[in-house]
């Protein structure tokens, strides 16, 4: 029996602390059934399982992405690309974009 169903949801099922606010965190059992917790802030974040990215350098996906660029667009949200650990070690850094805009005065 968790803390929650123990104490009516006064308490965080995941560390038993009284400090709110709670999020309902909705997770499988394996049997097919799920379960419906209440959890503090910080156990609610480490709660939720990793999404995977596929990997810009070796095209794998990888459940411990490294974002190591970002794409501006125009129109629309932009985007980030992620690498595996191994591969951004060894993918150059990305460059700041201040440094790429044109220098002022040059007629661009």
């Amino acid at each position: 029996m968790d803390a929650v169903s123990q104490t009516g949801g006064d308490l965080c099922a995941g560390c038993g602390t009284a400090q709110g606010p709670y999020a309902t965190v909705t997770s499988e059992t394996g049997d097919g059934q799920v379960r419906h917790r209440l959890l503090c802030q910080p156990c609610a974040a480490t709660s939720q399982r990793p999404v995977p990215r596929v990997c810009v350098r070796c095209a794998v996906l990888t459940t411990t992405p490294v974002v190591v660029s970002e794409v501006h667009q125009n129109s629309g949200p932009g985007f980030s690309v992620y690498a595996c650990p191994d591969c951004a070690a060894v993918l150059p850094p990305t460059p700041d974009v201040v440094t790429l805009l044109p220098a002022s005065g040059d007629g661009r």
